[in-house]
């Protein structure tokens, strides 16, 4: 996590930042057209985040697509707005997203937020997501924090 954009805050600033995140709307799948579960695999250790909330926003649907105590290993039902989303890749495949990942620390009143794009929603595939520990440029000299792994 130390590759993320991390900001200590204080206590009134962190609880009005957490008060506004948890009022935000939540994503969920249209009822009425066929959706598909994906699951996404942190390398990051639960127990060292047990009192932090890790928020995932889709910037295809402008919209948190999860929003609770980290995990390890989620699942999402992905709408075909998210299935379909983003510009069609070399391969066919669709599914591109650019996520804003948040993780708020309560214990330590910490935020930190990173903002990477990959082909993200691929129905009924694992999608690994590998926080660096340390950032690294990619092929035309842009910061990476995480890796992305779909299986």
């Amino acid at each position: 996590m130390r590759a993320m954009n991390c900001e200590k805050l204080s206590p009134k600033e962190f609880d009005k930042l957490l008060a506004e995140k948890l009022a935000e709307p939540m994503y969920a799948a249209n009822p009425n057209e066929p959706s598909a579960p994906v699951t996404f695999k942190f390398n990051l250790e639960p127990a060292l985040l047990s009192d932090t909330i890790l928020i995932i926003e889709s910037n295809n649907v402008e919209r948190y697509v999860y929003r609770d105590q980290y995990q390890d290993e989620i699942v999402i039902q992905a709408g075909q707005d998210l299935l379909q989303g983003g510009p069609e890749l070399l391969d066919g495949r669709r599914g591109y997203d650019s996520f804003t990942f948040v993780v708020l620390n309560k214990k330590m009143r910490e935020i930190c937020v990173d903002e990477h794009g990959a082909p993200f929603w691929q129905a009924n595939k694992k999608v690994y997501i590998d926080f660096l520990p340390f950032r690294e440029l990619d092929k035309i000299g842009l910061p990476v924090t995480f890796k992305v792994r779909i299986e």
